[in-house]
């Protein structure tokens, strides 16, 4: 096991507020397991979430989906900088105020400089609330 991954591991049950970026600390949710190219987060719908209809901003799930996507480009222990280039998703339902919803991120392939994730958001109960898939990329050198 890399040292960066053992050091993931070990964020297991704590809070992202324990090194993810401000916004991630924002949304504050709760890393479930890490394992290489695997990541599972945990999130709890809040009142500034939501939008004027009472449920989850679907923009809100894009940003807990990439935050799972960042955690599982880390797990991979890689030296460069990983940027989107694509990145798709799909809705099935809507989640509420205080509901729980468990975002997973899983690395399916890699080629070259390119990394290709799925995520799953889904509700306690197992429901389908989106999937997505993202293209990644190794960041160019500024010039």
């Amino acid at each position: 096991m890399s040292k960066q991954l053992d050091f993931l591991k070990r964020m297991e049950g704590l809070s992202l507020e324990h090194g993810s970026s401000p916004f991630g600390q924002w949304l504050d949710g709760k890393v479930l397991k890490v394992d290489l190219g695997y990541s599972k987060l945990g999130f709890y719908g809040r009142l500034e979430m939501l939008n004027s209809a009472g449920f989850i901003h679907e923009g809100i799930i894009g940003l807990l989906v990439n935050e799972a996507i960042g955690l599982a480009i880390s797990t991979l222990g890689l030296p460069s900088l990983w940027c989107t280039t694509d990145l798709s998703m799909e809705f099935f339902g809507n989640a509420w105020l205080d509901e729980k919803l468990t975002v997973t991120a899983r690395v399916v392939g890699r080629e070259g400089p390119f990394i290709k994730i799925m995520v799953s958001v889904r509700k306690a109960d197992g429901t389908k609330v989106a999937m997505a898939s993202s293209d990644l990329t190794t960041k160019p050198e500024s010039g």
